[in-house]
């Protein structure tokens, strides 16, 4: 008897102990600037997708598959002020008061951020990468993708075709020393 009542108080012990675990566990405190970054993480994304409708368009999103970024210069200098712009709201945050997933997409959106600053600043594939100028693929991607009827994947087709002659004029005017490799690859496509 006594081996079966001291059985029954630690299996009290343990479960009450459990319970309490799994209240503080529960319950975790939110500070009032992971609220705003979780706001900030939201927005971020929009006007990623906003900025970017050909990374939205093969990422599925859909809201801005009828549009079609003319590559001049105009528009990467709005590309380059708009990523500087996150960033800098993206490092008024501090890393320490975030929770483990928002540090995570913390340095994501960084790294994503300083990544494009580089593209545009440094690496410039714009100017020697004469293959990257293809509107096709996401013309393809519309024309098969998920849309329920002809009519949307049509009126889309139209609306993006709008900007074919413009971009293809910025792809020519970009284009300073196309690297042989790329070039030949451009002519392959």
């Amino acid at each position: 008897m006594n081996k079966s009542a001291l059985a029954l108080a630690l299996a009290s012990v343990i479960t009450l102990s459990a319970c309490n675990i799994t209240e503080q566990v529960a319950e975790p405190s939110v500070s009032q600037e992971q609220v705003q970054f979780s706001d900030f993480s939201k927005n971020f994304i929009e006007k990623l997708w906003k900025n970017n409708p050909e990374w939205s368009l093969w990422a599925g999103y859909g809201k801005y598959d009828d549009i079609l970024t003319v590559p001049n210069k105009q528009n990467r200098q709005k590309d380059l002020a708009i990523t500087q712009t996150q960033l800098s709201a993206l490092q008024k945050f501090d890393i320490d008061t975030l929770n483990p997933n928002q540090k995570t997409d913390y340095y994501l959106i960084e790294n994503l951020l300083k990544e494009n600053i580089w593209n545009l600043t440094k690496f410039k594939s714009w100017q020697w990468n004469p293959s990257s100028y293809n509107v096709a693929g996401g013309f393809a991607k519309i024309i098969n993708g998920r849309f329920k009827s002809d009519k949307i994947k049509f009126e889309k087709v139209l609306r993006r075709l709008v900007n074919v002659p413009d971009y293809y004029a910025a792809a020519q005017n970009n284009i300073e020393n196309p690297t042989i490799e790329y070039t030949q690859l451009a002519i392959s496509n």
